[in-house]
């Protein structure tokens, strides 16, 4: 896996502290990381497409000595492994055996039990009938090299200029108080009018404090007022942006979910919008990857909004991928903002999937990856133009409705 003998120790030590004073905390997340290593080493091994737990498969090996590290499964000839789900399995950074996610374990075991409070004063903004939004997730890698994915969106969208631009949050590794002033804050490209930022569960590494202190205290996210939910409004439209982060269920905040005074504020919202249309703005996903089967917090929203959403742009699975309508609601998953993939070839012919992103990058150092992206969306008066842009600067899905 790669890890110095340092970091092992460290998260060694975070995760027996973590688990010291928890009954049965130590036995399911062993559990946990054990299933992980052996899902991944299955995917590597081609016995199977999809890992659900790739976040944490290097886990196991990191806390046991006797535990062989998984980069031993790749082949000499193919140091990199491209998933059927899309994720690159290898040694660079950000691929799956990067020393960096165990970094990002070491703040979840420290600050598991140490969030910062939930802030539940959200604005709800009048903005313009015709209006421009840049929406990108999972962005926050910072630029590692020249010439990375995060920092060619980010140039694009500066170039755009857009009125009000969205992360849809994750900040990597961990969302600490040294990545967010480098890898979001100081490199974000402002909306002309306003920008917002989402928490997520790499922010919730942190127990969101940075999120919270740094992020959110930053003279670009002001409109957002402190807090990590807000609603945005015109005479068509009505956009909810969410927490999922804050209150995400399982290990790891990996499944999304609202806790109740979300859910008031989106039933409020609701009862109110009138003839207007709804987007929802996440973190976590509404779907699985294919878009065949709605999550929890699909069933949360929409049970508080009293129907399914116009429109669901969300992140946090590393890919560029456009839905059937479910249930009415053309949903999009846009987390592919910066984080180095591969093609999923698991979504090629897929009726609920419209299109998901396949063309390369051209990246000589990364020559699996495809491009990264991000979600330009207009709206004028009840219309909605969107158009899903790669890095290069082409636009790869268009739609109006």
């Amino acid at each position: 896996m790669g890890l110095t003998a340092d970091l092992q120790g460290r998260l060694r030590a975070a995760f027996a502290a973590a688990t010291a004073d928890e009954a049965g905390a130590r036995e399911r997340l062993e559990a946990l990381f054990a299933r992980a290593h052996a899902e991944a080493a299955d995917v590597l091994d081609g016995k199977r497409a999809h890992s659900a737990l790739a976040s944490v498969a290097t886990a196991w090996a990191g806390l046991k000595d006797d535990v062989a590290a998984l980069d031993t499964h790749l082949r000499a000839d193919l140091p990199v492994h491209v998933g059927a789900d899309g994720t690159l399995w290898g040694m660079g950074t950000y691929l799956q055996f990067d020393p960096g996610w165990a970094e990002a374990l070491v703040h979840y075991f420290e600050n598991r039990d140490h969030k910062a409070p939930f802030r539940t004063t959200p604005r709800v903004i009048d903005i313009a009938d015709t209006v421009r939004l840049g929406i990108v997730g999972d962005w926050g890698t910072g630029f590692w090299r020249p010439g990375t994915g995060a920092e060619r969106v980010r140039d694009l969208m500066a170039a755009d200029r857009a009125d009000i631009n969205i992360h849809l949050g994750d900040t990597y590794y961990a969302g600490s108080s040294a990545e967010e002033p480098t890898k979001l804050v100081a490199v974000w490209p402002a909306g002309a009018q306003a920008s917002f930022t989402l928490n997520s569960n790499h922010e919730m590494y942190d127990g969101a404090r940075a999120y919270f202190d740094v992020a959110l205290a930053a003279p670009a996210f002001a409109a957002q007022g402190g807090t990590s939910y807000f609603a945005l409004r015109n005479t068509h439209w009505l956009i909810i942006g969410l927490d999922t982060g804050y209150y995400a269920t399982g290990e790891l905040y990996l499944e999304g979910a609202i806790d109740a005074i979300q859910g008031g504020f989106l039933g409020r919202l609701g009862a109110t919008a009138g003839d207007r249309r709804i987007m929802v703005l996440t973190h976590h996903e509404g779907a699985d990857l294919p878009g065949k089967t709605t999550t929890t917090l699909w069933q949360q929203v929409t049970s508080c909004l009293g129907r399914a959403p116009d429109v669901w742009y969300w992140g946090h699975a590393h890919n560029g991928v456009v839905y059937a309508p479910l249930d009415g609601c053309r949903a999009r998953c846009i987390g592919h903002g910066a984080i180095p993939y591969g093609p999923a070839s698991m979504l090629a012919g897929v009726p609920s999937v419209l299109w998901s992103e396949t063309v390369s990058a051209k990246d000589a150092s990364q020559p699996e990856r495809v491009t990264n992206g991000y979600a330009r969306v207009t709206l004028d008066g009840p219309t909605l133009t969107e158009a899903l842009v790669a890095e290069d600067g082409g636009v790869r899905w268009q739609a109006q409705w």
